[in-house]
């Protein structure tokens, strides 16, 4: 537990440390200071009751100069204070906005390493969205609270000193009665992470009900089909589920809570009892009394504050720990330094490569062996779900083989280094992004080494069939895309946007061009287009294209056809449609359509 402990401080230390190296000297100063002068200033008040009541007492003036001097000097305190608590929130204002973007860039890192696959599991959501949820407050909180305990302990040690000095049996009552609360509130904090990681999922649902109800992405569909009632039903069994664990806890918290600070305060009125005590007997003065009333009282609220920020901190410290635990899962993308060869022509071998979902007891892919070469234009065809995307996304490394491997000229692609092998791919994805940016830049993504490149960026338009809508568009080529930042964002239709992505692949300057269902939202007469373009692209260019388009695999140097995850037959258009019943019936029917 120590270990924990001191790795969890070892972290947040750093990221703060990183965030600020200036302030985070200042802050200490102000720790230090936050601690000694509640106490200072309570003292220099006694010093000054005890002078007017001599004034008087003896009936003269001759303290009031001293008087005067203590006033100053105690103001001069609480304006000091004040300047201490308004520099404290601002420099906090700043510290946390880089604070937050150092654990947000961590989060992006780790993203980025981690298996495609394991981004999907329900488990890995769950932990990333409690990660998600606390890693904007919680590790700065670790920080607040822990500079907050180290100023209360100082005031605590000063307070507890004075106090034992003046009567040893009141402080440890004072202690003593104290410690239920502390016991309590730790114990309820481990019992609030707990219940938060158990609710989730519960969370999760519901926030995901509420961003399908308010998003334009799915609001057409809701108004439609009137999906408001279903959706809001749905959203508030979640929250049913989760007010009934909270109202439990809550009322659990609330009933400890006020029994632990009953007994509290017991400790507290027996030492104001004893010190009115004192004061009926005379054996102190008034500002005795008042001082030392004061510091019972501080030393009170100094105890319950304490405890409330240790149990925040240990709260805070669990939530670290999580985040911790994210950044190091071992489930990352491990692949090697190997660098490509200087060559244009390349070689990728599939050898009895196995393929399963994670959860699913069905293989996707079975015993897959292939070889594809730079210079050939390949079509992958077959029924939904037979398992074409998923050989590209092996492929392209997003997923890993269950079993057998995928050679590259040779070698293991897993043994070359991400950036290496990422150069090798432009891929049109089924499900591809809009992004908020110009829509040069989106090109421009092919390629980003060439982004200012003009004429690269138009042509690669003109073979996607894009720059004609984009003439017409008022920003032309800097037009921004969508309304999220900018009213005058450009909205584009689904096949304008497919057009886009087309465009990037055509700008890149990859050696292997993948399109997977790129045309499905394009009009027919641009489709021939775009793949006509496809189809002339130079020969130290490998294409896997994916298309139920019929006349697609007519035009492909191979054909791979794909039955229920095993590769059937390989060939040219004409070699399958001799031999291969099933390509026959899938190329048949989709003729059919045409007549």
């Amino acid at each position: 537990m120590r270990h924990e402990i001191i790795k969890c401080y070892d972290f947040v230390f750093k990221q703060v440390y990183n965030s600020g190296k200036l302030y985070f000297f200042i802050s200490f100063f102000f720790v230090i200071s936050s601690g000694i002068l509640p106490i200072v200033s309570s003292f220099v008040f006694k010093q000054i009751i005890d002078t007017i009541g001599n004034m008087f007492r003896i009936e003269t003036i001759r303290d009031s100069h001293s008087a005067i001097v203590l006033i100053i000097i105690y103001i001069g305190i609480i304006i000091f204070q004040d300047i201490i608590l308004m520099s404290k929130n601002a420099i906090y204002r700043v510290c946390s906005i880089s604070f937050i973007f150092n654990i947000q860039s961590l989060l992006v890192k780790k993203i980025s390493k981690i298996h495609y696959e394991k981004l999907y599991s329900p488990q890995f959501q769950d932990d990333y969205a409690n990660v998600l949820t606390n890693s904007q407050y919680e590790p700065l909180q670790v920080i607040t609270s822990l500079f907050t305990v180290i100023s209360l302990i100082i005031q605590f040690v000063i307070s507890a000193t004075i106090l034992c000095n003046f009567n040893f049996i009141i402080f440890i009552s004072i202690i003593l009665c104290l410690i239920p609360n502390m016991i309590s509130k730790l114990a309820l904090e481990d019992n609030y992470v707990s219940l938060w990681e158990n609710q989730i999922q519960n969370y999760r649902k519901m926030n995901y009900f509420f961003d399908i109800s308010t998003s334009k992405t799915f609001l057409k569909e809701i108004r439609l089909y009137n999906l408001k009632n279903y959706f809001s039903k749905k959203r508030e069994k979640h929250y049913l589920n989760i007010i009934k664990i909270w109202d439990k806890f809550s009322k659990n918290e609330f009933f400890k809570t006020m029994l632990t600070q009953f007994i509290a305060y017991i400790g507290i009125c027996g030492a104001i009892i004893w010190l009115l005590s004192e004061i009926l007997h005379k054996k102190l003065v008034i500002s005795d009394f008042i001082f030392y009333w004061g510091v019972i009282f501080s030393l009170q609220n100094l105890c319950l504050n304490l405890v409330g920020n240790v149990s925040s901190n240990y709260k805070s410290m669990l939530f670290v720990k999580k985040i911790i635990d994210f950044i190091n899962l071992k489930e990352e993308m491990c692949f090697g330094t190997k660098l490509l060869l200087k060559q244009t022509h390349h070689t990728f071998k599939f050898e009895n490569v196995f393929f399963k979902y994670e959860g699913s007891n069905r293989t996707a892919l079975k015993n897959i062996n292939l070889e594809i070469s730079t210079g050939e234009k390949i079509c992958i065809v077959g029924r939904n779900g037979c398992g074409k995307t998923t050989l590209i996304n092996l492929l392209l490394r997003n997923l890993l083989p269950s079993s057998g491997k995928i050679l590259l000229d040779g070698v293991d692609i897993n043994n070359y280094s991400n950036e290496e092998y990422s150069s090798l791919f432009s891929c049109v994805y089924q499900d591809w992004q809009k992004y908020a940016v110009t829509l040069r830049d989106y090109i421009a993504f092919g390629d980003l080494k060439n982004i200012n490149n003009m004429q690269r960026i138009e042509l690669a338009a003109k073979k996607a069939v894009a720059s004609e809508f984009i003439t017409k568009l008022k920003g032309k080529y800097e037009s921004i895309l969508t309304r999220m930042f900018d009213i005058e964002g450009e909205e584009l239709s689904v096949g304008q946007w497919q057009k886009l992505v087309i465009a990037r692949a055509f700008f890149s300057n990859s050696n292997v061009l993948i399109f997977d269902e790129p045309t499905s939202a394009i009009d027919s007469l641009s489709e021939l287009e775009i793949y006509e373009n496809i189809n002339n692209l130079p020969a130290d260019k490998m294409v896997l294209l994916i298309s139920h388009r019929m006349y697609a695999p007519k035009k492909a140097d191979k054909v791979i056809f794909i039955d229920s995850g095993s590769i059937v037959d390989v060939g040219t258009h004409k070699d399958l449609i001799k031999r291969c019943r099933g390509y026959v019936e899938l190329f048949n029917a989709q003729a059919k359509g045409y007549k």
